[in-house]
C-alpha cells in the first residue's frame, strides 16, 4: 500500500474547509438588501423578506432593477427605519407619478412598479441622477434615476432604480 503524503492531505483539508466557508457564507440575498440599502441610503431591517427582485442591467449598466421588500417586524415600521426621515408623503407631483406609472401618451416605468400605483398612504423616494436639471422630467433624452414607494399600510417597500 503507498505511503500518503501528509502534506497532499493538507492542502487538501485547508482548501476543502475553505471553499465550505465561501459557500456558506455567501448569500445573494444579502447583496440584493445591500443594493437597495446603498441606492436609497436606508438600513433595511433583518426581519424583512425580499419577495420579489429583477435586474435587466447588462453589461454597459444600462436597464432597470426591481424589489419588492416586505417588513415583517411591527417595531421597525416606517417611522424608525433608519434614513427613511426624509422621504416625502404621498401624492406624488404629477410629472413624477407620470413618469414612474405611466399614462394614456406616456410610458416609462414598467408593470412591476405599477404594481405600487394604488398606494395612497405612503412615503416616496426619488433621486435624479440624469445630469439634465434644467430639462422638465418627461421630456429628456434619457432616464438615470432612483425611485423607492413604502405602502404604509401593507409596510411593504417598492424599488425601482432605471438606467439608460
Amino acid at each position: 500500500m503507498a505511503k500518503r503524503h501528509p502534506v497532499l492531505l493538507a492542502v487538501g483539508l485547508i482548501f476543502f474547509i475553505l471553499l465550505a466557508a465561501f459557500f456558506l457564507s455567501y448569500n445573494p440575498l444579502q447583496k440584493k438588501t445591500a443594493t437597495v440599502e446603498k441606492e436609497l441610503r436606508i438600513t433595511i431591517p433583518f426581519s424583512a423578506s425580499m419577495t420579489e427582485y429583477h435586474d435587466t442591467r447588462g453589461w454597459f449598466g444600462d436597464g432597470e432593477i426591481n424589489a419588492k421588500i416586505k417588513i415583517n417586524n411591527d417595531a421597525e415600521k416606517a417611522g424608525s427605519i433608519p434614513g427613511m426621515e426624509n422621504w416625502d408623503s404621498l401624492p406624488m407631483p404629477k410629472d413624477l407619478s407620470i413618469l414612474i406609472f405611466g399614462n394614456d401618451m406616456f410610458s416609462y416605468g414598467n408593470d412591476r412598479i405599477r404594481e405600487a400605483q394604488n398606494v395612497k398612504n405612503g412615503l416616496y423616494y426619488f433621486r435624479d441622477r440624469s445630469g439634465q436639471k434644467a430639462t422638465p422630467l418627461l421630456n429628456r433624452s434619457s432616464y438615470n434615476f432612483t425611485f423607492a414607494l413604502y405602502d404604509l399600510n401593507s409596510d411593504t417597500l417598492y424599488f425601482y432604480r432605471s438606467d439608460s
